[in-house]
């Protein structure tokens, strides 16, 4: 991910799903947080699925990159001042 870009990430096609309930799609992104202002990065999952009315649309996951950054986040988190 780009150094340039903050509060962006891409979305990749999976070419080669594992099993039928893994993401069509894949990526990075990274945030930069209001409250720290810390940048995260974060691992991005799409799914590409159809609604009851037919209409398409993509359900998306975000997680931490590893569990150390969450683990990380975590720790340096402050009660906001309000």
């Amino acid at each position: 991910m780009s150094e340039s870009y903050p509060n962006s990430g891409s979305l990749f096609r999976e070419e080669q799903k594992s099993k039928p309930t893994s993401p069509d799609y894949g990526g990075m992104a990274n945030i930069d947080c209001p409250h720290c202002a810390r940048r995260i990065e974060l691992r991005l999952s799409a799914w590409l699925k159809v609604g009851r009315s037919g209409k398409k649309f993509m359900s998306l996951s975000f997680r931490p990159k590893t569990a150390a950054a969450q683990k990380g986040a975590r720790d340096d988190y402050r009660e906001p001042p309000f």
